[in-house]
C-alpha cells in the first residue's frame, strides 16, 4: 500500500496515499475529521501499529438508508479508516451481517493456518538443533571412550 509520510521530524501515523472510491467519500465524506484521525490512531493501535487493513475487523455498512447495505473493513489509516467493498451491495442488513462474518471467518482461518505453520516450521528447527547437540554429544563421548581405551597401559 503506497504511503503518505510524515514531514521529517514528525512522529505521525502515516496515511495511505491511496484514493477514496465515490461510496468511500460519500459515506465518510460528512464525518468529523478529528474524529476519524482519533479512531484511526486506536485502530492503528489494535494493529499491533502497523497500517492497512486489521484482518477480521469487518462491518455491514447502512450504503442508502433502508434500503442497501454492503460490508465494510476498518483500516489503520487516517485519511481512509474504512474500506468499503462496494462492488457488493446487499437488500438486507442481515445479508450484510453474514457476509461480513464469513469475510471475518476466512481471514481468522487464514491467520489460524499461518500461526499453525510457523509453529511446525519452529517445531522442525528445535527438533534438528536437538539432534545435532545429540550427536555432537554422542561423538565427543564417543572421543572420549577411545582416548581412554587408547592410554589404558597393562
Amino acid at each position: 500500500m503506497p504511503l503518505t509520510g510524515a514531514p521529517p521530524g514528525k512522529h505521525q501515523m502515516p496515511t495511505s496515499a491511496e484514493a477514496m472510491s465515490a461510496m468511500e467519500g460519500r459515506l465518510l465524506g460528512g464525518l468529523d475529521l478529528e474524529k476519524l484521525s482519533d479512531l484511526a490512531e486506536v485502530l492503528f493501535a489494535l494493529n499491533n501499529y502497523r497500517i492497512g487493513p486489521i484482518p477480521g475487523f469487518y462491518v455491514a455498512i447502512e450504503v442508502t438508508p433502508g434500503m442497501e447495505w454492503c460490508v465494510g473493513q476498518l483500516c489503520a489509516d487516517r485519511a481512509k479508516p474504512l474500506k468499503v467493498f462496494d462492488k457488493r451491495i446487499y437488500k438486507k442488513p442481515e445479508t450484510a451481517q453474514r457476509a461480513a462474518e464469513r469475510m471475518r471467518a476466512k481471514d481468522l482461518d487464514a491467520m489460524a493456518a499461518a500461526t499453525t505453520t510457523r509453529k511446525v516450521v519452529k517445531k522442525k528447527a528445535a527438533k534438528k538443533t536437538l539432534a545435532k547437540k545429540q550427536a555432537s554429544t554422542t561423538r565427543a563421548a564417543a572421543k572420549k571412550k577411545k582416548a581412554k581405551r587408547n592410554s589404558t597401559t597393562f
